[in-house]
């Protein structure tokens, strides 16, 4: 009876197998390693390690989006047959957000992707299997403004367009927020160090255990706050990440390199969860990445209504490309997850499961068309499957994944409102000055009405008319 039901699992996951076929590809990946994004007038680091350029992509972040692209290549070009192994500009389209460690890192995946497509001009083959990115491209001297010589350098046509992250109409897909809303997010960031319980006790947490340990390493006498606190932890991580082993300088001073690389990280997965999404109704997230999937579910359901619907001898013919890679930050991640989280309830606290992205992680969503009932016309056979760094989270039938995100997103309407005066973070500014004035107007009207009857309660001057008419007539002895 166990081989039987054995044989029939087999044959129905064959079925499935046999029946399923991917369609396209949403790739959301996180910027390779980089230098810290706050040194010192010296180009140097809490630890003296020297940078020559902040916030940067390095030697090891273009490896990571190199073996990232060579990864997706064996995934999508060579095991699944999904896309053309020459790396049809038709079927690919890359976007970024406009800052070097992201539009390198973008390069730095396409090389890796199509690197077999590539000839010995822009790729040296001999350096595949090295540390070192086998890129000819000046990273460090390469003028935003200029990313059309990138473009130009990459064989087949293929294209990455940087999207500005602060304007809403440099192009297709949204990275962040909008320009209106940065004067506003500051203030939401300063009230949130100031004020955020959690930020504030994991400050303190730190000062107790390294206050005293990490004054030592300039001899200074100071208590670190928090976002102090991230720049330094962040200092040490991109260290790690880019081979500079810092530890001994830890031990010298008396701190156990496992227990500061554990709070690192926890501090970086709060400055992302409660400094930038922080809100007082907790959905901050909403702001930062719901234009972002306003365009994705709208590209899914472009690939569907449009290529498949649109063809009335019911076969799939794709006019949009079948393989988006987008790369970007880790708060553009994590905001997706606490979304997706929240939208559809797939953990009682939101902030569960929540994966703090390191360098070249991912988030996917891979469209399936379901063929066992062969109904190419009916979007109700298609579902999409979700993963982040490769790992399944997730499989939603497509109407579902689409309307829940639709209507739980905030609309550009939602967006505007949230970004005016009237929001929470310059409301609150006014109601505590209003909160101030009246206060120090009813202080004014008790000083006044307390002077008023102590006025009236004053009692007159002894030998007065009153005071004499009061007094009884005692007899001498």
């Amino acid at each position: 009876m166990t081989i039987l039901k054995i044989f029939f699992l087999i044959q129905i996951k064959f079925h499935l197998l046999k029946s399923q076929k991917l369609i396209s590809v949403f790739t959301l990946n996180r910027h390779g390693s980089r230098a810290p994004i706050k040194l010192d007038n010296n180009s140097r680091d809490y630890f003296g390690n020297f940078w020559p350029n902040k916030g940067q992509l390095t030697d090891y972040g273009e490896r990571m989006l190199f073996i990232l692209g060579v990864y997706l290549r064996y995934k999508y070009l060579n095991n699944e047959n999904f896309l053309n192994k020459t790396c049809d500009s038709n079927n690919i389209y890359f976007f970024c957000s406009d800052f070097d460690r992201t539009i390198v890192s973008a390069f730095s995946e396409i090389l890796g992707l199509c690197y077999k497509s590539l000839t010995y001009k822009f790729i040296n083959t001999k350096l595949i299997n090295l540390t070192y990115p086998p890129v000819y491209f000046p990273r460090y001297y390469f003028p935003l403004n200029r990313y059309i010589d990138y473009n130009e350098s990459i064989p087949d046509g293929l294209k990455i367009l940087p999207l500005h992250i602060s304007k809403e109409d440099e192009g297709k897909f949204l990275i962040t927020m909008a320009s209106k809303c940065r004067s506003v997010y500051k203030k939401l960031l300063k009230h949130n160090l100031e004020n955020n319980k959690i930020l504030l006790e994991e400050e303190k947490k730190f000062n107790d255990l390294y206050k005293i340990k990490l004054n030592k390493l300039h001899n200074e006498t100071k208590y670190y706050k928090f976002d102090e606190i991230f720049y330094i932890t962040d200092q040490y991580l991109t260290s790690l990440y880019n081979g500079i082993n810092i530890n001994l300088l830890l031990i010298y001073n008396n701190i156990d390199p496992d227990e500061f690389l554990k709070i690192a990280n926890k501090i970086h997965y709060y400055y992302i969860l409660y400094l930038a999404f922080g809100d007082e109704k907790g959905e901050g997230y909403k702001l930062e990445v719901s234009l972002l999937l306003k365009d994705v579910i709208t590209y899914f359901k472009n690939v569907v209504h449009s290529d498949i619907i649109g063809d009335n001898k019911e076969r799939i013919n794709f006019t949009n490309p079948k393989f988006m890679v987008g790369v970007c930050h880790d708060s553009t991640i994590m905001g997706i997850q606490l979304l997706i989280n929240d939208a559809f309830k797939l953990y009682e606290n939101i902030y569960t499961n929540v994966i703090d992205i390191t360098y070249a992680g991912s988030m996917t969503f891979e469209l399936y068309f379901d063929g066992k009932d062969k109904k190419i016309l009916d979007p109700s056979n298609y579902y999409i499957d979700y993963f982040i760094n490769d790992k399944f989270i997730k499989r939603f039938s497509f109407n579902y994944f689409y309307n829940t995100i639709a209507n739980f997103i905030w609309s550009e309407e939602k967006i505007n409102e949230y970004c005016s005066v009237e929001n929470y973070v310059l409301k609150r500014e006014v109601t505590i000055l209003k909160n101030i004035i009246l206060v120090l107007i009813g202080i004014i009207v008790i000083c006044v009405f307390q002077l008023y009857n102590n006025k009236k309660k004053v009692p007159l001057r002894r030998g007065s008319r009153k005071d004499s008419k009061k007094e009884k007539f005692i007899p001498k002895s």
